[in-house]
């Protein structure tokens, strides 16, 4: 919990170097491995407290009537936790998407750029930020965010009213 208290970017010196060690800098492999690192926590933690709101009952019920751990699991406990998937499936597509940073740091050519750089890149000059340029990017990198959720909306909310105790 104390590493809570300080912010990731206190890190990044720390993580450069073990990629440098391990030969990932200014590599696409080597990003993946620090979104990943740094996801995977947040969405299991996201993940414990949708199951912990989840009656056991609908576990139980499921045993009760023959089913094993692995098909309650299955078969009643993640049609349920459709909405929380995709919640974190989202979350964990724009959070590296969006990010600038890290990206910076780790990669050094212009041939590997995020979204992020790239936008920047376009907008920043020596003596001028070109705004409406900003603007348009910023307009257009939404889209495929927009796409996404839209796509996931259904099942979304269609998940939120799937399971009752009687």
């Amino acid at each position: 919990m104390i590493s809570q208290m300080f912010p990731g970017f206190m890190a990044i010196v720390a993580l450069y170097t073990l990629l440098g060690w391990i030969g990932l800098i200014d590599s696409h492999l080597g990003l993946i491995v620090l979104y990943t690192g740094g996801a995977i926590p947040f969405s299991i933690w996201l993940l414990k407290g949708y199951f912990d709101s989840v009656p056991k009952a609908m576990e139980e019920s499921a045993m009760i009537d023959g089913a094993t751990k692995l098909q309650a699991f299955t078969k009643v406990l993640l049609p349920l936790a459709r909405p929380i998937l995709y919640v974190v499936g989202l979350i964990n597509f724009i959070g590296p998407y969006a990010e600038y940073i890290l990206a910076q740091v780790v990669i050094t050519s212009g041939s590997k750029w995020t979204v992020a750089m790239g936008m920047r890149s376009l907008t920043v000059s020596q003596f001028a930020t070109e705004w409406p340029v900003f603007s348009a990017t910023s307009v257009l990198t939404t889209i495929p965010i927009v796409i996404i959720f839209l796509s996931a909306e259904k099942y979304i909310v269609s998940g939120l009213t799937q399971g009752a105790v009687k």
